[in-house]
């Protein structure tokens, strides 16, 4: 069944998810690994435009493309970078990519990543990057694959974003996957009230002994003086435990150590808002969609995606905070991935 989900709300629309495809993939073992912050030569020239007052830009990438398995390196499609003409410190810019992939015909899954990297005037890699990765299974139809980022600046300058979505080397050579047309790069901004995660911490592993964490949590937050309405996006990786993951894992509380039969994963996970009294305590709660996925050992890793929208209630202190309730319900256990693998973020309307 199909179910619309509001990925582009910030960007005036939704987008189409199916919870049946099973579109997820194998990434690096350490997410704080170099190669992540490497930039493509000619991305640290881009400057704003001479005149340019927002971003409200638009990228869209018009021809479908084919990438090849490669045994050192990952092939990879870029999509043209968007400039954020960032005027002052603490100024939030959202950006966003869908692919949309097709045509796998790699026997087993395409192991796909979409990533999103930002640089200064001065070509310097600044932080948040994100990554957003699934296996995309041979004959599954085609869907797509978001990474959502937002931006915090730390001073005024240009910034310049690039998204790359990349087709990684799983031992297998000659493999294609497509890029089809109605790709996107987005960005938007400067956004009011905007604060996010960083792209740093440990994982987390959630079992029948641990079944429950509240993850990509920011606090403290404050509704800026004439809004009332809080806007709350928070995505993680998930990753079942059929095997130990990373390869070297060795941290029975933040990774997968051992090997596990018995039934796929079963996750259930959503995106929570909370406003408090002016002691601290909850003063009023809202939850967003509650959503239950099965991850298996061919899908392995999932990118689970939730929004939570929150009106500001009187009598409350406008302090709030924000997480993703992630709960084991049965099967093997999983873990949540750490660093870049997926952001929370929070916007006022």
């Amino acid at each position: 069944m199909l179910r619309l989900v509001c990925i582009l709300v910030w960007l005036g629309g939704c987008a189409a998810e199916n919870p049946g495809s099973p579109n997820d993939a194998d990434l690096p073992d350490d997410p704080q690994d170099p190669s992540l912050d490497a930039i493509d030569p000619g991305l640290a020239a881009a400057q704003c435009p001479a005149g340019t007052t927002n971003s409200n830009q638009k990228r869209t990438s018009n021809i479908a493309y084919a990438a090849t398995h490669l045994t050192s390196n990952p092939a990879h499609y870029p999509f043209a970078p968007i400039c954020l003409p960032i005027t002052a410190a603490g100024q939030g810019f959202y950006v966003e990519s869908n692919v949309i992939r097709g045509n796998c015909n790699v026997y087993d899954a395409c192991e796909t990543s979409l990533e999103i990297k930002c640089v200064n005037a001065n070509g310097i890699q600044l932080r948040p990057q994100l990554v957003s990765g699934e296996n995309f299974l041979n004959g599954a139809a085609s869907s797509s694959l978001f990474a959502r980022l937002m931006f915090i600046s730390t001073s005024a300058g240009p910034v310049t974003c690039q998204a790359e979505f990349f087709n990684h080397d799983h031992g297998i050579v000659g493999g294609t996957v497509t890029v089809l047309a109605g790709s996107t790069f987005y960005a938007s901004g400067p956004l009011a009230g905007a604060a996010a995660t960083p792209d740093s911490g440990g994982g987390t592993h959630l079992t029948s002994a641990t079944p429950t964490a509240a993850l990509k949590m920011i606090t403290g937050w404050h509704m800026p003086t004439g809004k009332g309405r809080a806007d709350f996006i928070g995505d993680i990786q998930a990753t079942e435990c059929h095997v130990p993951y990373p390869s070297h894992a060795s941290h029975a509380a933040t990774q997968c150590t051992t090997s596990e039969s018995g039934a796929d994963a079963t996750v259930e996970y959503q995106a929570v808002a909370v406003e408090e009294y002016p002691n601290g305590t909850t003063c009023h709660v809202t939850g967003g969609l509650a959503t239950t996925r099965s991850i298996n050992s061919r899908t392995h890793h999932k990118m689970l995606y939730t929004q939570v929208v929150a009106d500001h209630t009187p009598g409350c202190a406008n302090v709030w905070r924000f997480d993703i309730y992630t709960r084991w319900i049965r099967g093997r256990s999983f873990m949540v991935q750490s660093g870049p693998y997926g952001q929370g973020m929070v916007r006022s309307l």
